[in-house]
């Protein structure tokens, strides 16, 4: 729940994963410093609401 976040800690881990039983197990592909196209740490921007403001 978001209520679970700690909004006030500087930094945060973010888990991504494809699960071993997934249709397309195989792997993912995550694109930072001194890779792709552009030489940058990965960013992110996350948007959340309620579950009953929909």
């Amino acid at each position: 729940m978001i209520n679970d976040i700690d909004s006030h800690k500087s930094f945060w881990t973010l888990r991504v994963e494809v699960k071993e039983k997934a249709k397309n197990a195989g792997g993912c592909t995550i694109f930072g410093n001194h890779f792709g196209n552009h030489d940058q740490g990965i960013k992110g921007t996350f948007y959340y609401s309620q579950a009953n403001e929909h």
